[in-house]
């Protein structure tokens, strides 16, 4: 004979009955506790994003700089470690269809973070005060992201823990890498009859790549453009990109800018450079 415990038949007996009520009973990620579903997901998010909307629309919110980077670098990666967490678990990503977005607010007086349904994350400066370095944040980070991810914890403990729990898995099996940094990083590349034979480029903000440690080897990052670039370019021009590959999957495509004008040299040297390269084919 199969017993079953009081616990487990009150929670099966629960779901079933208000199954006939109620739209669904779902299972919270991770712990795998059961919790009853009123309002589907999907309508959840959407209500979610107007109210996201409607926030960032009335509040001061700074749009550049370290502090807002160094918070999308971070969840950036928790982003990865939520979905490769599931994936390597076999299980469904709660975050699928999450349209992650942050943004950091300027109010200083104001210590707070919060993580709505749909993965939008709002950070004020005034917390910034208090967590001053990048581990502090993660970890502040991470128990608001609980919230989206795995929502049904009963205390704010559990919560808190099931956050680092993430946050560790994704430290541990999940490597991020520079792929350039603003005002750092330049690439050079090949100009056609400009005053210089190379003219730098670089990226308007940071870019870094999460990846598993386990996929390091397939990474590859190429540089694309359709060189020699022909003068004049101006400041600011887009000019080639980054492709940041796995395998045959493109990660990202970073565009790269010129760094300066560069002016055509005069109709004399521009013959005499076209001359040259039909009879010799030298650049």
């Amino acid at each position: 004979m199969y017993n079953i415990n009081r616990r487990k038949f009150l929670g099966y007996f629960g779901c079933s009955c208000c199954s006939l009520l109620l739209p669904s009973c779902s299972t919270v990620p991770i712990t795998e506790r059961k919790q009853l579903s009123i309002i589907p997901e999907a309508r959840i998010n959407r209500q979610a994003a107007a109210a996201y909307e409607n926030f960032r629309s009335k509040s001061k919110l700074i749009t550049s700089g370290s502090q807002l980077m160094e918070i999308r670098e971070i969840g950036k990666k928790m982003e990865k470690a939520v979905s490769s967490f599931f994936e390597k678990e076999g299980k469904e990503d709660p975050t699928q269809n999450f349209s992650w977005d942050y943004v950091l607010v300027d109010n200083d007086k104001v210590i707070n973070a919060w993580c709505m349904p749909g993965g939008k994350i709002a950070v004020y400066t005034g917390l910034l005060k208090i967590t001053q370095n990048t581990n502090a944040l993660s970890i502040v980070m991470g128990h608001e992201i609980a919230h989206a991810v795995a929502s049904g914890f009963e205390t704010k403990k559990l919560r808190s823990s099931e956050s680092l729990k993430l946050l560790n898995w994704g430290f541990r099996n999940t490597n991020t890498f520079e792929v350039s940094k603003k005002g750092e990083s330049f690439f050079e590349l090949d100009v056609w009859l400009g005053i210089k034979d190379k003219i730098k480029a670089t990226t308007k903000e940071n870019f870094y790549v999460t990846i598993d440690k386990k996929d390091i080897k397939y990474l590859t990052v190429t540089l694309k453009y359709d060189g020699p670039i022909s003068a004049p370019i101006q400041k600011g021009q887009q000019v080639a990109k980054i492709i940041v590959s796995k395998k045959d999957e493109n990660i990202q495509s970073i565009p790269l800018y010129a760094t300066e004008d560069l002016r055509k040299v005069n109709f004399f040297k521009s013959l005499l450079t076209s001359l040259n390269y039909l009879i010799w084919g030298d650049v």
